[in-house]
């Protein structure tokens, strides 16, 4: 009867450690995805701050280009005020200015939609993040 009960307690004792030694497999899994989760995230986000910075150098290069152009055609005024062009000078100057303005309203509002994009980028990449956070955490907790 004591070597029967004590087969019994060492049979459950091994279905325990089996038990035991597969929950810590599947834990150890979870942990290798949940690190290969946050390397990915980091990554995306150095990408998307390299990204952020690009169109920041050519948000600030577009800048400079309309500061020069809005000389211009400061310039241009003003030259046309002190010293008149022929007509067909001044209308080939306004179409300049003109084709320059939507030029400038075309590049502001592609760049507007790059950053918009950027933006919702960002916001993707943050809602990963919580989730992975929250998986690592539910995970940690298990």
């Amino acid at each position: 009867m004591l070597f029967s009960d004590l087969q019994k307690q060492i049979n459950e004792s091994k279905i325990e450690e089996k038990a035991c030694e597969e929950k810590e497999r599947s834990l150890l899994f979870k942990r290798d995805h949940l690190d290969k989760l946050e390397s990915e995230l980091k990554k995306q986000t150095i990408r998307t701050e390299k990204k952020e910075s690009e169109y920041q150098l050519i948000i600030n290069y577009l800048k400079q280009e309309r500061n020069k152009l809005e000389i211009t055609v400061a310039e241009l005024k003003k030259k046309l005020l002190t010293s008149p062009e022929t007509v067909s000078e001044v209308i080939r100057l306004k179409e300049i200015v003109k084709s320059k303005d939507i030029e400038i309203n075309r590049a502001r509002e592609h760049y507007r939609e790059l950053l918009k994009r950027m933006k919702s980028s960002l916001l993707n990449l943050e809602k990963r993040h919580r989730k992975t956070q929250e998986k690592l955490e539910a995970s940690i907790i298990l």
